[in-house]
């Protein structure tokens, strides 16, 4: 793939929770032909140019779609989620939302790789793929990365330390555990190995006819004297189940 050295991941900025109101202010207006962001910003209570200087970073993880002011899919279950209540929903939406970025997905490989990292380290990870300085403005709105990766449950922020928590897949990437996780980690996304299967049953093969054999399995203390026993047990027991 052919890098687009003109590109530049764009920042957000806003708080994570405000950007979570836009995204919300946007499936409100799902229903209009063409809303505009000035309808966004009445719908969400904020003001019009915070509204559009988000809109680029909802694009770039896949919340908003390119041509439009209208959430995509994704975006759609995301904000669905939200107004549900439903975790599992918001997590699930979050994360596709983070692999469809190639910035984000790339942070979220190196922090798969190096396990922990220390916080401002990370930090300056991000300032350094999104070519800002001290002095971009963008810089006071990490915590917003930091957040929505801490929502995308991916991510781990501990104090001082950040680490990849997540399972599956990033960008194809198969992802096994990391090297430092301790014997018990993530135990409830395990799936145990199924049981064996049964032992193949043993005994003497009877033919009763065309692809129907029963199997007699006897005693290992047996004798030929037992035989008219056996028979009448035998008889004994299928006329029961003939009952």
């Amino acid at each position: 793939m052919v890098q687009n050295l003109n590109y530049k991941f764009p920042m957000p900025n806003s708080g994570w929770e405000t950007i979570k109101k836009i995204v919300l202010a946007y499936n409100a207006a799902s229903g209009q032909d063409s809303p505009t962001v000035k309808d966004i910003s009445e719908l969400a209570g904020i003001h019009r140019p915070q509204v559009s200087a988000n809109n680029k970073f909802l694009r770039e993880i896949g919340l908003l779609q390119e041509e439009v002011n209208r959430l995509t899919t994704v975006g759609t279950a995301l904000a669905t989620g939200m107004e549900l209540g439903y975790d599992s929903m918001v997590t699930e939406a979050l994360q596709s939302s983070a692999r469809s970025s190639p910035t984000v997905s790339q942070w979220l490989n190196m922090l798969r790789a190096r396990g922990n990292m220390n916080l401002e380290q990370f930090k300056g990870q991000v300032i350094t793929t999104t070519g800002m300085t001290a002095q971009s403005p963008g810089i006071q709105y990490i915590k917003s990365i930091l957040d929505y990766l801490e929502a995308t449950r991916l991510v781990d922020i501990d104090g001082d330390s950040i680490r990849y928590s997540g399972q599956g897949e990033i960008k194809g990437l198969i992802v096994p555990p990391l090297e430092n996780e301790k014997e018990g980690d993530h135990k409830e996304n395990r799936q145990e190995p199924p049981p064996p299967p049964p032992p193949p049953a043993r005994g003497i093969p009877i033919p009763l006819g065309v692809r129907r054999v029963a199997h007699l399995q006897l005693p290992e203390d047996w004798t030929g004297k037992e035989l008219p026993k056996l028979l009448k047990m035998i008889e004994l027991a299928l006329s029961d189940e003939m009952e």
